[in-house]
């Protein structure tokens, strides 16, 4: 793993290899982000291998992630936001149980507008509305529209797996561990203070076949137009639920096995990331559980959210889902 990320914008005025060009050049419209483990131009995201992608989503550390999607939000690369209609919900949202159909915050920063993203000799497309990915070899030389276009064929040369699927294992080793799996799930609860501010708090297990995340997530609404610090004291937290038998926030990833749990003590929690700065409605606070290219066959998530305004503590009811979670 890198103790630092190496970043290189290459084009014209920004930090990077300099080229001399005329000025009907439009290279330098399209600055190259470079990294160790990929690189990325206006359309597409490409890992250098399948090892390069587990590497960045299974080992970098949060400081290092965000530096690089800082550094995808300051290149021209167009992510998977990057299109209106990729922001609306692809089915019917049934409200608090509903499934996954929404991408995730992270995750999509890496997909391009199409939801396509090229890892070693593979292009992989997430169709989430039919929880699907589909993959076909992609070389240097093939153009990527033409590889966009046999993706979303019936061809042969595509191979379809299912976003509960381990599909990095499969390309791998050709096989999938039959143990028992675990379904994403989306769960949230409102809580308002006295002063028109509403709070959201949500757990969710999002599932893209190469990509899993397990997170709590605090979201702060505030009322009129301008956020006041001293107003609010933003003391949005989460709270683990405890009781006898159980008393931590856990997952268990594949290969099966007890001896690949992740867990996270009980009791009230600080949120640990900040992805949006103050000056943004909502402010959003996450945790993040898990976030690893391989499924989980169990997890508890029971949580609440806890927030203190002016002296008053508000909470939600305890919120979430468990599922084989005797480990």
């Amino acid at each position: 793993m890198y103790g630092g990320l190496f970043l290189a914008l290459v084009g014209i005025g920004v930090v990077g290899c300099k080229k001399e060009v005329s000025s009907n050049d439009t290279s330098s419209d399209t600055p190259e982000l470079i990294t160790p483990d990929f690189r990325a131009n206006k359309n597409l995201i490409e890992f250098n291998s399948i090892e390069s992608y587990e590497n960045f989503i299974n080992n970098y550390e949060e400081a290092q992630k965000n530096e690089a999607f800082d550094a995808l939000r300051n290149s021209n690369f167009q992510n998977y936001f990057s299109k209106t209609e990729n922001h609306v919900m692809l089915k019917n949202d049934d409200g608090t149980d509903s499934e996954v159909y929404e991408m995730d915050d992270r995750f999509g920063q890496l997909l391009n507008v199409d939801g396509a993203i090229k890892i070693g000799d593979y292009l992989f497309k997430i169709n989430l509305s039919e929880k699907e990915v589909r993959v076909v070899s992609y070389s240097a030389e093939d153009d990527y529209q033409s590889v966009l276009s046999v993706i979303n064929s019936s061809s042969k040369e595509v191979k379809v797996f299912s976003t509960d699927d381990d599909v990095l294992e499969i390309l791998e080793t050709g096989t999938q561990e039959k143990c028992g799996g675990s379904s994403g799930f989306n769960k949230y609860e409102d809580v308002n203070d006295q002063y028109g501010g509403k709070f959201t708090f949500r757990a969710r297990y999002f599932k893209a076949g190469i990509y899993n995340h397990v997170y709590v997530r605090g979201e702060h609404h505030y009322a009129g137009s301008a956020y006041n610090s001293q107003f609010y004291e933003d003391d949005m937290k989460f709270e683990v639920h405890v009781d006898e038998w159980w008393k931590a926030l856990r997952v268990r990833r594949k290969p099966c096995g007890n001896g690949h749990a992740t867990y996270h003590h009980g009791s009230v929690r600080n949120f640990t990331s900040w992805p949006n700065p103050n000056i943004s409605d909502p402010i959003t606070r996450i945790f993040h559980v898990y976030e690893q290219t391989r499924v989980l066959n169990g997890y508890r998530v029971w949580v609440r959210g806890i927030v203190k305004i002016q002296g008053t503590t508000y909470t939600t009811p305890y919120f979430g889902r468990i599922i084989n979670s005797n480990f």
